[in-house]
């Protein structure tokens, strides 16, 4: 699909940079200095706590970026405005579970961030059916 799509071929730089961005994050998870689970108690470890939010935070809407460029290079229109509109929910619902982590509202964070992941089950399975609508 790359090889002929120019479309796919700007996309995977973005996505070899998130593939880096997640590993780094995965090895700071395993080793126990996620800026999330860091000490604020120095000037030094809160700058090293709010530079490795943003960090994540971008990640996150760059994974947004790339899902929509995937979405553009399809050529199919059936399905694109359900796709649109379940994209849109996602970023809705992670703004919301961000504002509610930093609100520290635990409950409504966990229901929201379940709400994500079954929207995200959603998307991935309505992308592939018109992904292999397009390829049959």
């Amino acid at each position: 699909m790359g090889r002929t799509n120019q479309r796919l071929l700007k996309v995977k730089p973005y996505v070899i940079i998130m593939v880096i961005h997640s590993i780094i994050f995965l090895l700071l998870n395993i080793t126990d200095h996620s800026p999330l689970t860091m000490g604020m108690s120095t000037m030094l470890e809160t700058i090293i706590v709010f530079v490795g939010v943003v960090f994540i935070v971008i990640g996150m809407f760059m994974v947004f970026v790339i899902i929509f460029e995937l979405m553009d290079a399809s050529t199919s229109n059936i399905n694109k405005k359900l796709l649109y509109n379940l994209v849109n929910i996602m970023l809705l619902l992670f703004i919301l579970a961000g504002l509610s982590a930093i609100f520290n509202f635990t409950m409504l964070v966990t229901t929201i961030m379940g709400t994500l992941l079954l929207v995200e089950v959603l998307f991935l399975i309505s992308y592939y059916h018109v992904f292999l609508g397009e390829n049959i």
